[in-house]
């Protein structure tokens, strides 16, 4: 009985590690670390934020112009936007996560990750 609970425990263990790597927002290269946030340029045109210049922090994002944004007319857009004008104000570093940054579109997660 002893053996089957160790058996079943270390099978949860790897079956949990695999689902949370596949979801983990700190896969290689989808993050990106704004260690200064006011030198983010960004635009707000109609419900869109658009961030200009990401390719300054982490050269493999897309460069300049309107590649990654905050979608306003949501409220995970809101508060990601909110979000990141709080650590713009107090300096602290920020990070982003996008599922595919080699592509333009939103940007997925916003934080301390």
């Amino acid at each position: 009985m002893k053996r089957l609970c160790i058996r079943l425990s270390v099978t949860a263990g790897v079956l949990l590690g695999s689902a949370f790597s596949l979801v983990s927002p700190a896969s290689a290269g989808n993050t990106i670390v704004i260690t200064d946030p006011s030198a983010v340029k960004y635009g707000i045109q109609g419900n869109m934020v658009y961030l200009r210049n990401l390719s300054d922090f982490d050269s493999s994002w897309l460069p300049c112009c309107y590649n990654y944004w905050f979608d306003l007319s949501t409220d995970g857009g809101r508060a990601m936007f909110s979000t990141f004008l709080s650590y713009r104000l107090s300096g602290q570093s920020l990070t982003f996560y996008k599922s595919s940054w080699a592509t333009s579109g939103p940007i997925d997660i916003v934080g301390a990750l």
